[in-house]
């Protein structure tokens, strides 16, 4: 399978992109993802995120169901069942949630380390 830039295809280095880039959405996420790591009884927390993350593409998909003069004029294919909202659709199936979980997740716990180092030192603990 080819990556891009790392990630399992454009779609879900895209997404990750525009998550990271957008300060308020990247915080909101990130807080989301601290709490659905603390809920103890969650054994995969990166398939939990993965949910998570998939909700929020789904609540978030434009309203495609507008109506356009080419519409009305050339045929369908921008109807809310026609050849956008196919493209669009394939695309987001294509992100893969779950490795941006692992992603969130590894960086949380590489964030998480450092803090107890920083608060260890600052105790004098070795």
């Amino acid at each position: 399978m080819t990556k891009y830039n790392g990630w399992s295809n454009y779609e879900t280095w895209n997404f990750k992109l525009w998550l990271d880039n957008d300060e308020d959405l990247h915080n909101y996420i990130i807080g989301e993802i601290k709490k659905i790591k603390a809920f103890p009884n969650k054994d995969n927390k990166a398939y939990e995120v993965s949910n998570f993350l998939r909700s929020y593409i789904e609540d978030n998909v434009p309203n495609l169901n507008v109506s356009t003069r080419s519409q009305s004029v050339h045929g369908s294919m921008s109807d809310k069942n026609g050849f956008y909202d196919d493209i669009l659709n394939a695309a987001l199936r294509d992100i893969n949630t779950y490795e941006i979980a692992e992603s969130y997740l590894e960086d949380i716990k590489e964030d998480e380390k450092i803090e107890k180092e920083k608060v260890d030192f600052l105790h004098g603990v070795n």
